[in-house]
Order: C-alpha cells, then structure tokens, then sequence
C-alpha cells in the first residue's frame, strides 16, 4: 500500500466528499499534456535518486494534476518521513510545493472524464460547496491513484476542490 496525504473525512453524499488535509508537499513539474508522461519519467527519477542530495524516496500515491488550462503540472507527494528534509530537484522545471492543512471537495469517480462532463461535475462540487458554506478556491486539480496501464474500470480518480469556510463553521466541524 502506498502513502498518500492524510485526512479527515467531514461528510459524504455518493461520489461527493467534504474532507480536510493534513499539511504536505509535492514535487511538481510542468505537464504540457495530462495524456503525456514525460513528466512522469522526470519525478520517477527524482524520487528514485536523482535529487541533489541522492536520496531514494518510496512512490506515493496520488499523482496531482492541475486542470489549470494555462499551467498544467504533475506532482509526486513527498513521502512524510521526508518533509523535514526535502531532497532538491536537479531541474530548474521542477519545484517542491507546500500544500498547508486544507479543507477539499472530492469527486471520485473511475476512468475517464470526457471534457463535457466535467462542467457538469464542477457544478456540482460547487453546489456541494455551497451547501455546506464553503467557498471555492483555487482551480481543479485530478489525484490519480493507478499507474497508466491499469484497465480504466479499475482505476481510482479523484477531482479535488480547494475550499474555505468562516472559522466559526469550522471549528464546529472539528469537534
């Protein structure tokens, strides 16, 4: 089983989960394409070795990637026992990102996503959002869970929804 980011699950309604984070970090590249993997090869190397200090890191799941339509990247999650070091990329294309403790909307879903349903998809992660008033922030991201070669019906997606919420609603979620 591989790591992945910690967090807690606040509420589920079928595919749509409220969930909040745990701080962690990634090493994120530029991903001109999400059907390529050439940036896959990069953090691939990266966490097996090839960083400025040698160090070999486990894989973790999921690979991030944002749906930004001008900034497109994939990112491999740090494994936690690395946080307090982090290892530096060789490439200047590729950057450590801090992701602080973080309140997420989750659709999960396997496969694919044709690009037409996913206004219908964001709809209702935001609907979902307002729901619970929280507020949406930030642009869409896809956790993948599965290397590429996995058969689609097997694998794990998810679409992450960075929310905020007022503190009062927040802390009364917490308890």
């Amino acid at each position: 089983m591989y790591e992945s980011p910690e967090f807690k699950l606040i509420k589920k309604i079928g595919n749509l989960e409220w969930r909040e984070y745990q701080e962690f970090f990634t090493v994120a590249i530029h991903e001109p394409s999400l059907q390529g993997y050439s940036g896959f090869g990069y953090l691939f190397n990266y966490i097996s070795g090839n960083n400025r200090q040698g160090v070999k890191m486990k894989m973790t799941v999921p690979v991030i990637n944002d749906l930004d339509e001008k900034e497109k990247s994939m990112e491999f999650v740090i494994p936690k026992i690395h946080t307090q070091d982090i290892p530096q990329p060789l490439y200047q294309q590729m950057k450590i990102k801090h992701y602080p403790s973080q309140m997420v909307i989750v659709y999960t879903f396997s496969g694919y996503i044709p690009k037409e349903k996913m206004e219908t998809i964001t709809e209702k992660m935001k609907a979902f959002a307002k729901g619970e008033q929280l507020h949406a922030v930030g642009d869409l991201k896809i956790a993948r869970y599965n290397g590429p070669y996995t058969l689609p019906f097997l694998r794990h997606n998810e679409i992450w929804l960075n929310v905020n919420a007022s503190d009062n609603l927040h802390k009364n979620h917490k308890a």
